[in-house]
């Protein structure tokens, strides 16, 4: 099992400069939301309530 490797704030930025556009903006919502990569790459605009600033994932196990 990989080990948990948290960034910190300047090696986020080094990063997302790195990247650049859009690219860091998908490593901002990753980090900001805490998704694992198979959920964040997986949502569709059903999932997204704007007016509650909300995402709607599934349960891993039925999907639903």
């Amino acid at each position: 099992m990989p080990t948990l490797r948290v960034l910190t704030q300047e090696e986020e930025v080094k990063l997302c400069a790195a990247l650049g556009a859009p690219w860091n903006l998908w490593v901002k919502f990753a980090l900001l939301t805490g998704l694992k990569q198979s959920e964040q790459f997986s949502l569709c605009w059903r999932d997204v309530d704007l007016e509650r600033l909300a995402l709607l994932l599934p349960h891993p196990s039925t999907g639903v």
